[in-house]
């Protein structure tokens, strides 16, 4: 088959049929950018201590 073919058979793109055939494994998500922490991550024992007293 195709990829013309596999995609209106599969209604999506030849772009994504090609990246399909490109890969015999899907490569998964890779994170670009660094996980942003929160403002307060600093003071997150200071925090749990008062809750506690």
């Amino acid at each position: 088959m195709s990829e013309r073919s596999a995609a209106g058979h599969f209604g999506i793109s030849r772009a994504s049929v090609k990246k399909m055939m490109s890969f015999s494994v899907p490569p998964g998500y890779q994170r670009t950018a660094e996980i942003k922490r929160p403002k307060l991550d600093g003071f997150t024992g200071f925090i749990d201590q008062w809750l506690l007293e």
